[in-house]
């Protein structure tokens, strides 16, 4: 499973879905067909039975994402633009004074995950990300 992988590709804006527990190779192909998904794997086999396939090689991940930068178009206006959980495009949040948030989060720019919740603002974790990005060639 390329579950670290698909993180990372949201973190960089790219639409992504996990395959769902249970899914076998067939139904999971027949899914990605019908709603034209990209299907990024390491299994070589199913790969080449899949016209909308991305084989991946390497076990690194940021190998991983270098061999993702080749193959998909990724801009830096879409980073940081969805939930790492959900996949649903964030939303601007506003603070309110009931919130739970460290007391040094609350001046920054707040979003927020329309689906669990979540809310995200760029801080230390945002510069290591980011910092990695750099290092696969993908952020400059």
């Amino acid at each position: 499973m390329l579950l670290r992988l698909g993180k990372w590709m949201r973190i960089m804006g790219i639409d992504t879905e996990n395959a769902k527990p249970g899914l076998d190779d067939r139904m999971l192909g027949i899914y990605c067909n019908e709603h034209e998904r990209i299907l990024v794997t390491r299994d070589v086999e199913f790969s080449a039975g899949q016209k909308n396939s991305i084989l991946i090689i390497n076990t690194d991940i940021r190998e991983q994402i270098m061999e993702i930068k080749m193959r998909i178009p990724i801009k830096r206006e879409d980073f940081l633009t969805r939930c790492v959980i959900c996949n649903l495009p964030l939303r601007s949040y506003e603070h309110k004074d009931n919130d739970l948030l460290p007391e040094d989060v609350v001046t920054k720019c707040l979003q927020t995950c329309p689906n669990c919740g979540r809310v995200f603002w760029e801080g230390s974790h945002t510069d290591n990300m980011l910092k990695i990005l750099k290092e696969c060639g993908v952020y400059t």
